[in-house]
């Protein structure tokens, strides 16, 4: 049982890296009947990440909110500060989307309590994917340069990981940010980075997705039909 239980987990993650959500929804949702039968606690308290992640992937947020904030009561009373700040920061990601701020603000102030009871190492992690949120919730409260900074503070340790989506979501925003500013020959500096990410690796994410609206617009203003017409072909391909 406690074999299974692990391998329902790893094949609903497997799908999940390789971007298969159907499938990947379809065996976390059988593992966390399975795990809940045998109750098996950690590996239910894991998968709800997973089914979490799937959630919120494809713009699912307020079932992505659900299990999160199972993930976050599970691992807060399991004493695992790692999972519990994981789960958290999927949560602040998602209040981030609904634009939900109180509860937005609400996540950024658990993560922050509890980061320092994660080893040293984990803290210069952590803290860079708070800057992030930091950085969304100062956006979204049109502090833009103060945006600016976090999301900067937070680049380099997407950097160090090779985490290209956060990172190419640093991009869009501080693209956003430039052109809320006025700065469109800035703004298309950051926003090609995604278009980049999109035509090397053949990724892109409804997160991601936004950065060919503002694209699209630049080549209007710059009346270059041709940019117009591709950056509206890989938006329809997305």
């Amino acid at each position: 049982d406690s074999i299974t239980g692990d391998y329902l987990n790893r094949k609903a993650a497997l799908y999940y890296a390789n971007r298969n959500f159907k499938e990947a929804l379809e065996v976390a949702i059988k593992s966390e009947n399975f795990n809940r039968s045998k109750n098996f606690k950690y590996n239910l308290g894991y998968i709800k990440i997973t089914i979490a992640n799937i959630y919120s992937q494809t713009k699912n947020y307020p079932q992505a909110k659900v299990n999160y904030l199972s993930a976050v009561n599970f691992f807060k009373t399991q004493n695992n500060k790692s999972l519990y700040l994981i789960s958290l920061y999927g949560l602040g990601k998602t209040n981030f989307h609904l634009k939900d701020l109180p509860s937005f603000q609400q996540t950024i102030q658990e993560i922050e309590m509890g980061i320092p009871q994660v080893s040293a190492q984990k803290q210069i992690t952590e803290t860079g994917y708070l800057n992030l949120l930091k950085g969304g919730y100062a956006y979204e409260n049109n502090k833009f340069t103060e945006a600016k900074d976090y999301f900067n503070k937070a680049l380099p340790i997407t950097l160090k990981k090779r985490d290209f989506a956060n990172e190419h979501l640093i991009y869009l925003n501080l693209g956003k940010i430039a052109w809320q500013q006025g700065h469109v020959e800035e703004a298309f500096s950051y926003l090609k980075k995604v278009d980049d990410l999109f035509t090397q690796k053949q990724f892109l994410n409804y997160e991601l997705r936004e950065a060919y609206t503002y694209l699209i617009a630049y080549a209007k203003q710059k009346n270059n039909l041709q940019l117009q017409v591709t950056y509206t072909e890989k938006l329809n391909k997305l």
